[in-house]
């Protein structure tokens, strides 16, 4: 009888732990995804714009985020992000790079009729969006570069198939453009370098390169020469221990540096986060609640035998 009981509450516990098991491990890191991104303002689409996209790192097989070459070199934040502004932040800095040391993008497309592209057979990971500028008689518009999962976590699972739609806005460009260093270190503000270099990109080429400290207030002016020019910044060499972000706010160029914790974020998903925890959460559960009630059967059994 006892043996019955525990073959049944066995069964019971791995029907229980399923879903589970399921959303730990339901995704799969050699699947193909696609990706649809939709280039339209005001009812009007963007034909023949070239699109950018860039695999800055992959999922591996634990559900985990690893950035792959060339951007495990350099010292940007892909873990712990947990608002979509920090993730702004981080693909506008991953422009920078790309641009400044040329990095052939992961694919390329060009926008239809209809101003959508459809990338397909793309590998699971994490993803870079270069951002463009698109003309028609309204103006100039601007859409942004963007970060997206492929696969993207769901309530159910994992989404293989995006579409997306990047934020635009009107643009006017800049004649007048400045670059400028923070610093977000707290208490290892002695730890600083006493100036940094940066150089400073037109249309992906340096221009110039200049140095950043105290005795210009850690920032720098210049002139757009013509309207057409594609302008960024890259810090040349990130202090030792300090992560970069760099961000792009129109008329300004906004480096910051940030100490590194002692111990790494642990990586996840600004939209799910961690599912393996909540896994071993409820499987110590079961386990636990399971041998509680099958040393209280035991304990049943004995008394009844010593009647």
């Amino acid at each position: 009888m006892i043996k019955r009981i525990v073959s049944v509450l066995c069964v019971f516990m791995i029907c229980f732990m399923l879903p589970s098991v399921c959303l730990a491990s339901g995704y799969d890191p050699s699947r193909m995804c696609s990706l649809e991104i939709s280039y339209s303002k005001e009812g009007i689409s963007f034909e023949d714009l070239k699109i950018d996209i860039y695999r800055v790192a992959k999922l591996t097989d634990e559900g985990e985020y690893e950035l792959l070459e060339p951007y495990s070199g350099y010292p940007i934040k892909i873990h712990g992000i947990t608002s979509q502004q920090e993730w702004t932040e981080t693909a506008q800095t991953i422009k920078s790079y790309v641009t400044a040391e040329h990095v052939s993008a992961y694919r390329s497309l060009k926008t239809g009729s209809d101003g959508k592209v459809f990338f397909t057979d793309l590998e699971t990971g994490l993803y870079m969006v270069k951002g463009v500028t698109a003309e028609n008689e309204s103006g100039t518009f601007i859409f942004r570069d963007f970060m997206i999962y492929l696969p993207a976590p769901t309530e159910s699972g994992y989404d293989y198939d995006m579409k997306a739609v990047p934020k635009s806005a009107y643009y006017t460009r800049p004649e007048k453009y400045t670059v400028v260093k923070l610093w977000n270190d707290g208490e290892s503000a002695d730890e600083r370098p006493e100036s940094v270099s940066v150089d400073i990109l037109r249309n992906g080429e340096v221009d110039r390169s200049i140095v950043l400290d105290g005795t210009n207030d850690w920032s720098y002016s210049w002139e757009a020469e013509k309207s057409d020019d594609v302008w960024s910044v890259m810090e040349k060499d990130v202090p030792e221990g300090y992560e970069v972000l760099i961000v792009n706010n129109e008329t300004s160029f906004i480096i910051k540096n940030t100490k590194q914790p002692d111990i790494p974020d642990e990586p996840g998903s600004p939209e799910t986060g961690e599912t393996a925890p909540l896994f071993m959460y409820v499987l110590t559960f079961c386990i636990s609640g399971m041998g509680l009630i099958i040393v209280g059967l035991l304990r049943m059994k004995e008394r009844h035998d010593e009647k």
